[in-house]
């Protein structure tokens, strides 16, 4: 082989190297491009679940306060009545002797009417469904309507934590994505990929919470 055949060989050779190595990045590249597009789509998933985990907790954390609201009217006229009835009690047992029959049982049946009051205050179900809070309108059911919607309230906050987290993790891995492109890094591409796979366990814990972050 002359020294001029040796010289084309080596060109020829490195030609082919630096041809393989470029579809190599390119190769690389395109499956790094996918990756941030996967990636982009559970972004867009995962903001769409905390959009309605933050919208659950705003419209439980309405109603809860709305309930106590009603619990809070319940309550002071309930305690208008129990003075009418104490106020009664008193003049019944003071003036009892000074008061005529007509007016002590007029007085004793308004008593009556009036406790009548308070206990429903207290406790009012609905007749048909007895054991249905939601239907009803007495303090005791109010009390369980409201603990049931601040119930409702901090799982949808608790949900919206893990949304949250997800989605910080999933901007992370696009940068570190967005890097391993331009520097051609397999390290920064393999990291983002674990910070999307954390965020998907973080992003399903938001739609299912399966454990309840501190």
């Amino acid at each position: 082989m002359s020294a001029v055949d040796a010289a084309e060989h080596v060109t020829g050779a490195a030609e082919e190297a630096a041809q393989a190595a470029d579809e190599r990045k390119a190769r690389f590249q395109r499956w790094t491009a996918l990756l941030i597009a996967v990636i982009a789509v559970l972004l867009a998933v995962n903001g769409v679940g905390g959009s309605n985990a933050a919208e659950d907790a705003l419209n439980a954390n309405i109603l809860a306060s709305d309930t106590w609201a009603f619990f809070q009217a319940k309550n002071v006229r309930q305690t208008v009545y129990k003075l009418a009835v104490d106020d009664l009690a008193m003049q019944l047992e003071l003036g009892g002797d000074t008061l005529s029959f007509a007016a002590q049982t007029a007085m004793q049946s308004r008593i009556e009417a009036y406790q009548a009051t308070i206990d429903r205050y207290e406790s009012e179900p609905d007749p048909n469904d007895p054991a249905d809070f939601f239907k009803g309108e007495g303090k005791l059911e109010l009390s369980q309507r409201a603990l049931f919607y601040e119930a409702q309230r901090d799982e949808a906050m608790e949900r919206d934590r893990s949304f949250d987290l997800a989605e910080a993790l999933f901007q992370i891995a696009i940068v570190l994505a967005s890097v391993a492109i331009l520097a051609y890094s397999r390290p920064a591409r393999a990291l983002a990929i674990l910070f999307a796979v954390v965020a998907v366990g973080f992003m399903v814990n938001g739609f299912l919470l399966l454990v309840s972050l501190p």
